[in-house]
């Protein structure tokens, strides 16, 4: 959707927007830095230059120093290196270079995990989404030095999306974040897919769980456009992403499994979404979010542009009279196809307080959100 049509239909809506310093020098090591992690496709192929105004610029200009973009510049985006292999790369001597990929690290702009046969520590430079933008969100000396962050990670859960997403099939084809089901509205499945679980992927990551803030409401709250939830705990990460979390102030918190399963508890009494990243294929996750459609930058980016796919599950939810029915169904899930399922569960949830329609802004969340609490409200003194 075009943001005329935006401006259509929802004439009172305004995108944040950020404008830096003209008068700071510009930075060509930062520009390069920008170009090489952006998913936006003119940027990206040379087609337009990076430029100060742009948010792959000033996104990265307020954090980061020279140096440690170019150090930056020699990873390459999601190719994990050890140490000793950003040693040789960089020519650097190690105990510098360790304390430039530990800052950087701390800052947001780069992740680390210890995938690999050695179980060696070893740096990636993430993407913009999922990954840095929302990274320099949860660090919140980042956030309060730098409010701008919130923006600029707005402009990049949305900008690199809004020609791609009308053509993403079902599934997600490895954008972003995928949807899975409350747990309960398949717990009757005889035949659902093991990813579609909560549960599976609790087992898959046993014992290495932490809480961690929510960026999108974070991010939200810098421009003013808040849910009223409290943004902390709401992100679980798990496996290696949990370490890093907790290790590189992003407010994470080690978590055991049974705190984790009273979060998502606690989440599908608020009518919050189950999210799973979807960027590493069918066999890697790094986080559950529990997201709320006021406010969550992936879920509005299928809502944007009537595309479903970008987030779609492989088990649709149906509302028919007063049941809440989940229909499980073949789809295409990074690449990959699930089994083809009939079972149909019935969840007893009245249809009257479920949000029947997309909703795509937050001029038009407001309403909703009010008359879904007056209907919990009503049906809690029954």
């Amino acid at each position: 959707m075009k943001k005329e049509l935006d401006k259509e239909l929802y004439p009172d809506y305004v995108y944040p927007e950020f404008t830096p310093d003209p008068n700071e020098p510009f930075r060509e090591p930062i520009a390069k830095l920008g170009k090489k992690i952006t998913d936006r496709i003119p940027q990206k192929l040379g087609l337009k230059k990076i430029t100060r105004n742009d948010p792959e610029y000033w996104g990265l200009a307020g954090v980061l120093s020279d140096e440690e973009a170019e150090l930056a510049l020699k990873l390459g985006v999601r190719k994990p290196k050890t140490l000793p292999e950003i040693v040789k790369l960089s020519g650097m001597e190690e105990k510098k270079c360790e304390a430039l990929l530990e800052e950087m690290s701390r800052k947001g702009l780069l992740e680390y995990n210890w995938e690999n046969a050695a179980h060696e520590k070893q740096y990636v430079l993430p993407m913009y989404v999922p990954g840095c933008a929302e990274f320099f969100n949860m660090n919140a000396k980042i956030l309060e030095s730098n409010p701008e962050m919130g923006t600029f990670f707005e402009h990049m859960s949305r900008l690199p999306l809004e020609k791609i997403t009308p053509f993403v099939p079902e599934g997600g084809a490895g954008i972003g974040m995928h949807v899975i089901p409350v747990e309960k509205a398949i717990e009757m499945e005889n035949e659902s897919v093991d990813l579609e679980h909560i549960s599976y992927w609790l087992s898959k990551y046993e014992g290495k769980y932490a809480a961690s803030p929510c960026s999108c409401r974070r991010s939200r709250l810098t421009h003013n456009e808040g849910c009223a939830d409290d943004p902390e705990g709401w992100c679980i990460a798990i496996g290696d992403m949990a370490d890093y979390v907790v290790e590189t102030q992003k407010d994470g918190r080690y978590i055991t499994k049974e705190e984790a399963l009273d979060i998502f508890r606690q989440a599908e009494e608020n009518d919050f979404v189950h999210q799973i990243t979807n960027i590493d294929g069918k066999d890697k996750i790094f986080a559950i979010c529990n997201c709320n459609v006021n406010v969550c930058y992936a879920l509005r980016t299928s809502q944007n542009w009537d595309r479903n796919s970008v987030t779609k599950r492989a088990v649709r939810l149906y509302i028919r009279r007063c049941h809440f029915q989940a229909i499980s169904h073949g789809a295409s899930i990074c690449g990959h196809t699930t089994t083809a399922m009939s079972t149909v569960s019935i969840a007893m949830i009245p249809e009257q307080h479920r949000v029947k329609q997309p909703v795509r802004h937050i001029s038009a969340y407001r309403d909703i959100c009010s008359s879904q609490k007056k209907a919990a409200m009503r049906m809690h003194l029954r």
